[in-house]
């Protein structure tokens, strides 16, 4: 027997006690209801407020036209969603009208970040990341105010609950005074059921939602048991659905993450290969002029070998004197040119990136480089009948702050790919000029020249025109080094049999001196006596007899452990001069023995790797000094009078 059956065997009053309890608990079960769906509103506005905030971080990494419609077809799904809540307090309105500014702002800021996908060359990284910003914020106050909307729903079950409950016990308390035998097991049934809701309602509270109340019967209490038990299937439902939502995005991360340790290593093998190939153009760079090259030390070593050989075979011109000193100056002046070619082989296969930044002459440079590359089109394009002349058109510009090195690059690179365009010989026209404060440098040949398609890649890397034996790095090396300096290269005018005219621009940071040239021979202050350590017979007896014209006592050495010897048993030294390169020991190490013998000591290294050395910032410990073979008796002089000055 239900309840409803119960209360009409009583008295009319107790019906209509029962009635009221009936009516309270419709009414209690009625709200309950019309929260629980306002509750699936909120939680539906959260999970598409959710998946529009995925959906723009995806249209932020792959901005395409699906994930574009994907974006407004969940925004105008949480509109249809606004459009259909009513609050139902004050503050619930509040929060509607602050969820809906926020969703139309959302729109407007999405078509401004969508526009430039419509029109790549409007689009600006720096203002669309900001937009981007702007609607993530956006995106978490909407999210906010979503949570917000849905805790209010929640305090006010919990009010309706609490309410039904006073309301429930006083008409129990009501109902069991009036009914003296018949309300008792009324009142142990609500009892029970209430127990029980109370019971879940505590669940819930500390977020247990697998638990339900047990339903028996079919009154009006199991009914709302009923009920109670759907609200906590809904919200568990909602629960594991946003738990998988999270765990999704979860994985996402992680992908990404993954994704972006692979393309970090990716990047680390380009930006090797890309070092190795700027190496092979710098020896391609360098086969091309070799030939040359040995033409002009074969050139320079011809007087010095055949004059030597002259005076060899006939001892009787030595007492010639003016013919004799026509042959030395002849053998002077080609050791001169040889180990000038030497040394600009030196500089130019020098590693550019570590030479220090200072004072640049850049007429010098040009000058240097186009001796250095001269015998790669005037010898031989010349003996292969397609001659090429060099025309230097060299401004007005001052010394400015920067790397030779770094322009030499630039210069031997433009001038080879100018060179290789004129395959039947040309003209080759080097201008130097100052625009502002802008240094130019502009290199034209006569040569194929390029067409549109050329032009729009050749500053790409590993593009050429020149076949599988080229790397295609030469223009992006120049770019890379112009770039460096804050500066950029550019092709000012091209087309197919008309020649190229390529102009580097490099900003410009006036210096305070220009490079230093020949160093100028000083007088010794004083008769030095100086320890001298090489193993080279003819080198030690040069230096010898150099150091002792100029007035200076000179104990000379064949290895290192004599020359420690030595300086530790033959009293005190003013000066040391010793190679790198000698039979029982490093060069190195002599000085570092030297020096700890007496620290005062001035160590002087002359070594055939002192080119080397100074450009790649090879100074050993002890060594005060660097001077690279061949040195003329000026140099070693003025060495000599800095360092015991």
């Amino acid at each position: 027997m239900n309840v409803r059956t119960r209360l009409q065997v009583s008295a009319v009053l107790p019906v209509l006690l029962a009635l009221m309890i009936s009516v309270i608990l419709y009414w209690t079960a009625e709200g309950v209801s019309l929260v629980t769906a306002r509750f699936r509103t909120a939680d539906n506005l959260a999970l598409e407020s959710a998946r529009l905030n995925v959906t723009t971080h995806r249209y932020a990494m792959h901005p395409t036209r699906e994930n574009q419609d994907r974006w407004l077809e969940l925004h105008q799904r949480i509109g249809m969603l606004l459009i259909r809540e009513k609050a139902s307090s004050p503050d619930d309105q509040q929060l509607m009208e602050q969820i809906r500014r926020t969703h139309s702002g959302m729109r407007d800021l999405f078509v401004r970040l969508s526009a430039p996908a419509r029109d790549p060359e409007q689009r600006v990284p720096e203002s669309e990341d900001a937009t981007l910003e702007a609607i993530w914020v956006k995106s978490a106050v909407m999210v906010g105010n979503v949570n917000t909307l849905a805790a209010n729903g929640h305090k006010r079950v919990a009010d309706m609950q609490e309410r039904a409950y006073l309301l429930i016990v006083g008409v129990s308390a009501i109902l069991a005074g009036l009914l003296a035998f018949s309300g008792l097991a009324i009142g142990r049934r609500i009892a029970r059921v209430v127990q029980q809701l109370q019971a879940g309602a505590d669940r819930v509270k500390a977020g247990d939602l697998t638990q339900s109340i047990p339903v028996d019967g079919e009154d009006e209490l199991a009914i709302l048991a009923g009920s109670f038990n759907g609200m906590m299937e809904t919200l568990r439902q909602a629960r594991e659905q946003l738990e998988n939502e999270i765990r999704h995005q979860a994985s996402t991360a992680q992908s990404l993450r993954e994704t972006n340790v692979r393309l970090s290593a990716s990047l680390e093998r380009l930006r090797r290969a890309q070092g190795e190939m700027a190496q092979q153009e710098r020896l391609q760079a360098l086969r091309q002029v070799s030939e040359g090259m040995v033409h002009d030390l074969n050139d320079s070593l011809m007087p010095i070998l055949g004059l030597s050989d002259y005076l060899m075979q006939f001892p009787d011109v030595m007492a010639k004197v003016d013919e004799v000193r026509d042959c030395v100056t002849a053998m002077h002046e080609s050791a001169t040119r040889a180990a000038r070619v030497v040394r600009n082989l030196t500089e130019f296969f020098s590693p550019a990136g570590r030479q220090d930044a200072g004072p640049v002459d850049l007429n010098a440079v040009v000058k240097e480089v186009v001796s250095l590359l001269e015998p790669m089109w005037k010898d031989r394009r010349q003996a292969e009948g397609r001659p090429v002349d060099c025309t230097l058109h060299l401004g007005s510009v001052p010394a400015f702050h920067g790397r030779s090195m770094e322009v030499r690059e630039i210069l031997t690179h433009l001038i080879v790919n100018a060179v290789d365009a004129m395959t039947e010989g040309g003209t080759l026209t080097i201008r130097t000029l100052v625009e502002g404060s802008t240094v130019l440098i502009e290199v034209t040949d006569t040569g194929v020249g390029m067409d549109a398609e050329t032009c729009l890649h050749c500053f790409e890397t590993f593009f050429s025109t020149k076949g599988k034996d080229h790397s295609g790095m030469g223009l992006t090396i120049v770019r890379g080094c112009a770039r460096r300096w804050g500066g950029n290269v550019d092709i000012k005018k091209t087309g197919p049999g008309k020649g190229t005219t390529l102009v580097v621009r490099l900003p410009m940071k006036l210096s305070n001196g220009i490079p230093a040239g020949e160093p100028v021979r000083k007088a010794p202050a004083r008769a030095l006596r100086i320890l001298v350590v090489d193993d080279h017979p003819w080198v030690r007896q040069v230096i010898e007899q150099t150091l002792t014209h100029a007035g200076h006592t000179v104990v000379a050495c064949v290895n290192g452990e004599t020359g420690i010897k030595q300086s530790r048993e033959g009293g005190r030294f003013d000066l040391a001069i010793l190679d790198r390169a000698l039979p029982d020991m490093s060069g190195d190490l002599v000085a570092q023995e030297l020096k700890r013998g007496d620290s005062s000591l001035p160590v002087l290294m002359v070594t055939g790797f002192g080119e080397f050395m100074l450009g790649s910032g090879d100074h050993p410990a002890g060594v005060d000094r660097i001077l690279s073979k061949p040195v003329t008796r000026d140099e070693l002089l003025a060495a000599v009078a800095d360092l015991a000055g």
